[in-house]
């Protein structure tokens, strides 16, 4: 079932502004980090390519108490999220400032900080795992929600099709969100109607209509009206991005503009990159760290003996 929901506030051409600098950040990223897997210096690397429009508006939309959930391609969600590229470059080469200590594969970004969970092994499981927040969230009556990312791998996974019928029945806090190009894989016109998910179709090409699909989600869930799934895939054939014809036609991106920023956003990739390079590895003090949460309900915890 499709519906509308009520637009947030926000200045649009700001907001357009903001996810064009993202996107290309994250495409400057994404190119320096392909060429360094094609030359066999980083490998496990999955590109985003032209779903980084969708990636970076929904982590934009996202608010300080939500959980982002998805792979390990989903990384320029991390840059709307608020993770520097220096970061980012520091985990995809396991370096001393990644949050995840070195452990993931690149891409796979765990920040406990910022909510992030970009996990590197299936490609559906995160998306149950999104669904048992969602469902603890509304259980709570507190916190945020969560979001999970998505890509076709995930529909030859029975995860995907557990996550989608056991979220509705329990009005889970989650939005879905299906980016990557539309392949062979059936459409969700008539799968959400079985599941009874409220399906927004949106040009994933479009940034600023991802926040917007995003952030009324994000309100409906909040309110126990339940799940979204917002199918934001875009055609194969290539186009000029929504996003930077709305800035061409205000006169706020010129083509003069355009290559200033992309250079300037390429030298602070490039510095990003040298840094991470130079950086140590982590150091075997962090063997034993993340492990285990504190238990809230525990008065004396106690220190698990690492020998």
């Amino acid at each position: 079932m499709s519906a509308a929901l009520p637009a947030p506030a926000r200045d649009a051409t700001d907001l357009t502004a903001r996810l064009v600098e993202l996107a290309f950040l994250a495409r400057a990223v994404d190119a320096e980090l392909e060429r360094l897997a094609l030359a066999g210096r980083l490998r496990g690397f999955r590109p985003a390519r032209r779903a980084v429009w969708p990636m970076v508006a929904t982590g934009l939309a996202l608010g300080p108490e939500d959980q982002l959930f998805g792979t390990s391609r989903d990384w320029p969600a991390a840059l709307g999220r608020g993770v520097s590229a220096a970061t980012l470059m520091r985990q995809m080469f396991a370096k001393d400032g990644d949050p995840a200590l070195g452990r993931s594969l690149p891409g796979g970004l765990h920040d406990a900080v910022r909510k992030i969970i970009l996990s590197d092994g299936s490609a559906a499981a995160h998306i149950l795992h999104a669904v048992g927040f969602g469902i603890a969230a509304q259980i709570r009556r507190g916190g945020g929600v969560a979001v999970a990312l998505f890509g076709a791998g995930a529909f030859a996974s029975g995860d995907v099709h557990a996550a989608f019928s056991l979220a509705p029945v329990r009005a889970a806090r989650v939005v879905f969100v299906a980016r990557g190009p539309r392949g062979d894989e059936p459409g969700f016109d008539a799968a959400t109607e079985a599941w009874g998910l409220r399906l927004v179709p949106v040009d994933g090409d479009h940034g600023a209509a991802v926040f917007d699909a995003v952030s009324r989600a994000r309100v409906r869930a909040l309110a126990g009206e339940g799940p979204t799934l917002i199918d934001a895939r875009h055609q194969d054939s290539p186009r000029i991005p929504e996003d930077l014809l709305v800035l061409q036609r205000a006169g706020r991106l010129s083509s003069e503009a355009e290559r200033a920023t992309e250079a300037e956003i390429r030298a602070t990739v490039w510095a990003a990159r040298k840094s991470a390079e130079a950086a140590s590895a982590p150091g075997p003090d962090t063997l034993f760290a993340h492990r285990l949460a504190a238990d809230p309900d525990d008065d004396d915890p106690v220190e698990e003996d690492p020998t």
